[in-house]
């Protein structure tokens, strides 16, 4: 059981240390290994644990998120677009829905893993390359390799 920096000291020295492996072998991995791609992985690497009331990631979560619904209900009351309202209602629908969920449930799964690294994924390939190891490395440390 490792606290948020423990995950991400562990998720970045496995990555340097395998891409350096890569550099040396003259393997390229400079489309993966980008800035961008590694802070993802790095995010990905605490998700897991969004379902801990006190974890990092979910007081980012949350601060976000609320911050996101002010934005979107100060944007309707000057545009008047109804749509604005139902995604601060989904948004405060999901940070009351992760109540429900106990901490190394559905969270610490492979299949959790996959699917939130779809979501990047889609905007750029190695994006859900890099999710999908930080998240990964996170269910290795916490000894939690399950399907489910």
């Amino acid at each position: 059981m490792s606290g948020y920096v423990g995950h991400l000291l562990f998720y970045s020295v496995t990555t340097v240390t395998i891409f350096s492996l890569a550099f040396f072998f003259t393997f390229d991995s400079g489309e993966i290994f980008t800035p961008m791609s590694f802070a993802l992985g790095a995010f990905y690497s605490i998700l897991a644990d969004i379902d801990s009331r006190s974890s990092k990631v979910r007081y980012f979560i949350n601060t976000f998120t609320l911050f996101l619904v002010l934005i979107l209900l100060s944007a309707y009351v000057y545009t008047s677009n109804i749509k604005l309202v139902y995604l601060s209602l989904a948004a405060i629908f999901t940070l009351f829905t992760l109540i429900f969920f106990k901490h190394r449930g559905i969270f610490h799964s492979i299949l959790s893993a996959i699917t939130l690294s779809l979501i990047p994924a889609f905007i750029e390939p190695a994006y859900g390359v890099m999710a999908l190891w930080g998240y990964l490395s996170h269910l290795f440390l916490d000894g939690e390799m399950r399907i489910l």
